[in-house]
């Protein structure tokens, strides 16, 4: 927005607008005097916006009512009804992908898991989006509002454009997403990072609500990262995966490098097991295991103190501590909240990274840090994903209101 349009009054109208349905969705029922001495805003703009929103079917007044202060005419009350209101969410991984169908207080009602087409080429991965949402669209009950589509992507994204602009993960540059998806689907969509979205979820409806300050952490095929700061998401997207360990002392041009999810993510770990096992490395439990190792048998590998599986997880949560602890240093997190198969049920995970992280940070900041797995586990991106469309809504965002 640039500063001409920030000093136009309607510009100014909308940001009171958006606060106020913000106060209101936070509060629960509220009058509009206690609107006017929260907000600092006159009774006349209140009113304007609070019809609007009326209009929109975004506010709805209560039959309730309270006494006036001093025995006064009653003052009627206001409500988001988020139990009405609702957002699919769409969770795009590199193997198996999530979708659900939630209201806006964040109750899921539908869940689906998807396996992702083999090769993940846009098309068809974009079939299986659009099959998924038509799938779901027909769940909302009758008295329900379908507000709009979230799609969380692992990569880099240019949220205003629905871009997804790289995607290590699939391989994928410059692709417009939502304008693809809409072409057959007739409603708001909006895109983000990954690991933004899990945030954002958190923030909303998770553990995210108990903080001020905290720092999500994805780590499935890669490693990504979201940042809240005094309760706001920055729109930054932590490509922490990506930081490099090598030394790039005589490294020639052009040569791969060795990043933080080669060695930390849960496919890099996976892949670590895998080549010891068939260079000969012996495994009280895994050598005689047949088929691929799957997370479940390395956690289960770890339970009983295997040397070989400890090795390869001291290591990877080593250079995770350092990077964490270094993210620390800078942002004074309370929190970090994990989400990804390797963080759940776990233990050892937050005991050890525990240690690590306070050994390698300045300990004033680590002393009372927590470190938490994510409340809603595997459906921490899709849950992100109906956070976001909720983010653009108490917005006002004009792709709600504008008619294809």
């Amino acid at each position: 927005m640039n500063q001409t349009q920030k000093g136009r009054p309607s510009y100014l109208y909308h940001l009171n607008q958006s606060r106020i349905f913000r106060f209101i969705r936070s509060t629960g029922k509220i009058s509009r005097n206690q609107l006017a001495r929260e907000t600092g805003l006159s009774i006349p703009t209140i009113s304007r916006s609070l019809q609007n929103l009326e209009n929109l079917g975004l506010v709805v007044s209560s039959g309730n009512r309270e006494s006036g202060e001093k025995g006064g005419r009653p003052s009627q009350l206001f409500h988001f009804p988020a139990n009405q209101n609702y957002a699919i969410g769409i969770d795009l991984e590199k193997e198996t992908s999530s979708c659900i169908l939630a209201d806006m207080t964040g109750k899921i009602r539908e869940f689906i898991t998807m396996k992702t087409p083999a090769g993940a080429t846009v098309e068809n991965v974009n079939r299986m989006v659009i099959q998924c949402i038509e799938g779901l669209q027909s769940k909302i009950p009758s008295q329900g509002h379908l507000r709009g589509v979230g799609l969380s992507v692992p990569g880099l994204v240019n949220r205003q454009e629905g871009i997804l602009t790289y995607s290590h993960t699939f391989g994928w540059k410059n692709i417009p997403l939502v304008s693809l998806i809409r072409k057959k689907i007739h409603i708001p969509v909006f895109l983000d990072n990954e690991a933004n979205l899990i945030s954002l979820g958190e923030l909303y409806f998770g553990l995210g609500k108990s903080y001020k300050n905290f720092i999500c952490v994805d780590i499935r095929y890669g490693i990504g990262c979201g940042i809240v700061y005094e309760k706001r998401l920055l729109d930054i997207p932590g490509e922490l995966g990506q930081i490099c360990l090598d030394d790039l002392t005589g490294v020639k041009e052009g040569t791969p490098r060795l990043t933080l999810e080669d060695r930390s993510s849960d496919h890099a770990i996976l892949q670590k097991v895998e080549t010891m096992l068939k260079q000969g490395t012996t495994s009280s439990l895994l050598s005689s295991y047949t088929g691929p190792v799957t997370l479940d048998k390395f956690r289960e590998a770890l339970l009983i103190n295997d040397q070989t599986v400890l090795t390869i997880f001291n290591q990877a949560l080593s250079d995770l501590g350092i990077a964490l602890a270094f993210l620390v240093n800078i942002f004074h997190p309370e929190a970090f909240i994990f989400h990804g198969p390797i963080t759940e049920n776990n233990p050892l995970f937050y005991s050890r990274l525990w240690e690590i992280i306070h050994t390698c940070s300045l300990s004033p900041f680590s002393a009372t840090l927590d470190l938490k797995p994510s409340c809603f586990q595997n459906m921490g991106g899709s849950v992100g994903a109906v956070a976001l469309v909720l983010h653009e809504l108490l917005d006002l965002n004009p792709a709600f209101f504008t008619k294809s």
